[in-house]
């Protein structure tokens, strides 16, 4: 894939805002922000890869690199931890008015930020009776809110007798956790366990 290849750091800066800037670039949001910060630092190569040995002017060189990607990373479909561990460590780098409504998110997740937040990238799904707001749901159920925008799971979809829909079966994975899913019962609707 181009993103962990030697040569995504030599793309130009039209070529990669023309990539990311896509909804259908199937990579996780914090995988994004990796690799552009890979690429800025690739564009500033005297500037150290270990972010808290950089000085004032290092951080604002690496901000003029990024700038003109910043809006396009969907930092809302990021998880909470991945905010926390590896976007707010560099806060510096967004906008204040951006972190400010990022921590509001995070901290307040059933409070709607009061921005225009993008669509999430759009995950295929290969199934006439799922689309991608259900995976969102289910998503939602798993962690017991009640709507989420960062989607951690693979989802698996199974019917025993694809003409009959209540043999559906809904099935997620999530870190080797290969046992749970979601049943769909005649009289119960949605059931979770083993």
């Amino acid at each position: 894939m181009l993103f962990n290849s030697d040569k995504f750091i030599n793309l130009k800066a039209p070529l990669l805002k023309l990539i990311i800037e896509r909804d259908d670039l199937i990579l996780e949001e914090i995988d994004v922000w990796n690799s552009l910060l890979k690429w800025g630092l690739a564009q500033n190569p005297t500037i150290s890869q270990d972010s808290t040995k950089w000085n004032d002017e290092e951080i604002k060189i690496i901000e003029r690199t990024l700038h003109g990607f910043i809006p396009l990373v969907r930092f809302y479909y990021m998880s909470p931890e991945d905010f926390l561990d590896k976007i707010f460590p560099l806060k510096e780098l967004l906008p204040k008015d951006l972190l400010n409504n990022l921590l509001t998110f995070h901290i307040t997740p059933s409070r709607r930020a009061n921005v225009n937040i993008p669509p999430s990238r759009q995950l295929k799904v290969d199934s006439a009776i799922i689309k991608p707001k259900n995976i969102a749901i289910f998503a939602g159920w798993i962690d017991k809110r009640e709507y989420t925008h960062y989607i951690p799971y693979s989802f698996i979809f199974s019917f025993t007798d694809r003409n009959d829909l209540q043999t559906a079966k809904v099935g997620y994975i999530n870190h080797g956790h290969y046992s749970n899913a979601i049943y769909c019962h005649q009289s119960n609707g949605p059931t979770f366990g083993n």
